[in-house]
């Protein structure tokens, strides 16, 4: 979703079960993904999303981290 809406930044898994990500782009683009990512993908249960807003890094592409 972050690509075809293209957002820039990354997301990771944490140990703890809960999901980590930074992402960038323009204020549409990033309503879209938070609505994306407060309904999830078909195989996950979201029960919360947190946003925070910080400085831009400037990330170049979205990445998906291990």
């Amino acid at each position: 979703m972050a690509a075809e809406l293209g957002i820039r930044g990354f997301v990771r898994n944490q140990p703890d079960g809960s999901v980590y990500c930074e992402a960038e782009g323009e204020e549409g683009q990033i309503q879209h993904f938070l609505d994306f990512c407060g309904q999830g993908s078909p195989m996950s249960t979201v029960t919360s999303v947190e946003v925070k807003m910080v400085e831009p890094s400037n990330f170049k592409v979205f990445q998906i981290l291990k």
